[in-house]
């Protein structure tokens, strides 16, 4: 979003316009097992050289327990990490109630666009695929 100012005096020097990153993250996705949040990461600008990270929630919202899997991307520039607390891997069985919290890291290696996916598999009885898409730009 920019914002242009067409005033003679401006609380910011000579500053007449402002560029703010505004961002969001999709719905969650919900079965009658599952919720993912959120199905779409944006990352926004990030400075190639450095990173930027955020996280997807798995919540099991059935009353049996649901094995997942986690298929990460192929590449260096994104990335997802298995949670801590409480300890999730990316082929992990959610206990009823239970939610995983996986760190999304995005980390540009060029000034260019990026974009990919996380495919995450639900066995029974969700027996769901969830795909989150996730885009960033190298500055």
């Amino acid at each position: 979003m920019t914002v242009l100012s067409d005033e003679e005096t401006s609380y910011c020097y000579d500053v007449k316009q402002l560029s703010i990153y505004v961002g969001g993250e999709g719905w969650p996705e919900y079965t009658d097992h599952v919720r993912v949040f959120p199905t779409i990461i944006h990352f926004g600008e990030v400075e190639v050289g450095s990173g930027f990270t955020t996280f997807l929630r798995v919540e099991n919202t059935s009353n049996t327990s649901i094995e997942l899997d986690i298929e990460a991307p192929d590449n260096q520039v994104f990335d997802i990490l298995p949670s801590i607390k409480p300890f999730c891997s990316l082929l992990h069985v959610l206990e009823v109630g239970q939610m995983c919290r996986y760190r999304v890291n995005f980390a540009p290696e060029a000034a260019v666009e990026y974009s990919e996916s996380i495919t995450i598999s639900f066995g029974e009885p969700a027996d769901v695929d969830v795909t989150v898409q996730m885009d960033g730009e190298g500055i």
